[in-house]
């Protein structure tokens, strides 16, 4: 296995510090961006098991490429990596928190499933049509208000549907702190 993390905010790598630290045994490919003290922690730990990545794509297997965000470095959301993973035709981009605005335009045509930017907030920018599904990870309740209702709203009307991530009674996921 492995950890393909997007961007280092902490709660997109927290899992590794709290209930799964054999996470940190696993081979992590990450965005080279500036840190706090936390992740600075965690990439200390991490050593040999991470790799910094600069380019502008890296394919980790066949069916699996990091691709750069284009956004200012000092916006982490916005210049880590989005993850497009095609099989048997079908395509899936797992955008962790960036904006439409900031992943390459070759990214959001034809996809079969997409993750909604930064847990179903509004920020996302207008998305790509689909047909597929569109999954926003968030917990409720939450400070963030996530997912954001017209947000969602806009993806049926791309032509996705979007199952709820938060409503599955035997995974309860709420804020994370």
């Amino acid at each position: 296995g492995f950890v393909a993390l997007s961007h280092w905010d902490f709660d997109h790598y927290s899992l590794a510090l709290t209930k799964m630290p054999s996470l940190a045994e696993l081979r992590w490919y990450a965005p080279s961006q500036t840190v706090g003290p936390n992740a600075a922690k965690l990439q200390i730990h991490l050593g040999s098991h991470l790799r910094a990545l600069t380019s502008p794509s890296f394919k980790i297997t066949k069916n699996l490429t990091l691709w750069r965000a284009t956004g200012d470095p000092s916006d982490r959301n916005n210049s880590g990596y989005v993850l497009e993973a095609a099989l048997r035709g079908d395509r899936a981009l797992l955008t962790g928190d960036a904006n439409y605005d900031n992943i390459p335009n070759h990214l959001k045509i034809g996809l079969t499933a997409l993750s909604i930017p930064h847990h179903g907030s509004g920020g996302g920018g207008s998305p790509p049509t689909g047909g597929g599904r569109a999954v926003a990870s968030y917990g409720i309740p939450n400070r963030y208000g996530h997912p954001d209702e017209a947000a969602l709203s806009a993806y049926g009307t791309a032509g996705w549907k979007v199952p709820r991530t938060a409503e599955f009674a035997d995974h309860p996921r709420s804020d994370r702190w």
